[in-house]
């Protein structure tokens, strides 16, 4: 084992985060609960793609992930954003696309010292190169004021707290996939999408996780 493997031991158990099995960080029956992407329906925004619902193990995989700073596992949600990033790039033809990440809030950029959202793009576009697809990634939107957390607030809150919260920054000149953790009410994405403005051909949305609300049956 390596010092890196070792230290990384140290501060997560090699455990699944999402049921103990004593596995290496994220397991084999945890991990199908993100293997099929579907497609969503929330008003107001394009097609969204989420790889899984959060909750149970998910829910502890991206909270272990972006809250309690656990980077190792990055590695585990870039197949499943990449499944759903998929199933809209199947749509565009054999044309470039642009990825586009969500633009975290100064809070939590302070509060966690890295965006964590940021790491998981950057490798998964690495990862669909790798695959022979034409992306690249693009921070084209970013805050054009303060925002609160949206985990913080209710459903009206979340879309009062986003509304002309982000500004278009760098133009995409090739369609573009908004990508995101997770997706409640579509309000972040909703507002992405607007920052981008009506020249943004925008394929969709892919997230890791919806909540169990937009979970279609």
């Amino acid at each position: 084992m390596s010092l890196a493997s070792a230290l990384v031991d140290l501060l997560i158990p090699p455990v699944c985060v999402g049921c103990g099995a004593a596995k290496r960080y994220w397991c084999v029956v945890c991990a199908q609960q993100l293997a099929t992407p579907a497609f969503k329906d929330i008003p107001g925004l394009p097609l969204l793609a989420a790889a899984g619902a959060y909750e149970g193990s998910v829910r502890k995989l991206v909270h272990a992930w972006k809250e309690d700073g656990a980077g190792v596992l990055t590695a585990a949600l870039v197949p499943p954003l990449t499944h759903a990033i998929l199933t809209l790039l199947s749509k565009a033809g054999d044309g470039p696309v642009t990825l586009v990440p969500v633009p975290p809030t100064a809070s939590s950029l302070r509060r966690r010292g890295v965006d964590p959202l940021r790491t998981l793009a950057r490798d998964t576009t690495v990862h669909l190169a790798s695959l022979g697809f034409d992306v690249r990634l693009l921070e084209a939107v970013a805050s054009s004021r303060a925002r609160r957390d949206q985990s913080e607030l209710s459903a009206t809150a979340r879309v009062k707290n986003m509304q002309g919260s982000l500004q278009l920054v760098r133009r995409p000149f090739t369609p573009v996939v908004v990508i995101d953790d997770i997706v409640t009410t579509g309000a972040t994405l909703r507002e992405t999408v607007r920052a981008l403005g009506p020249e943004a051909t925008v394929l969709g949305c892919a997230v890791v996780a919806a909540t169990p609300k937009h979970v279609l049956p």
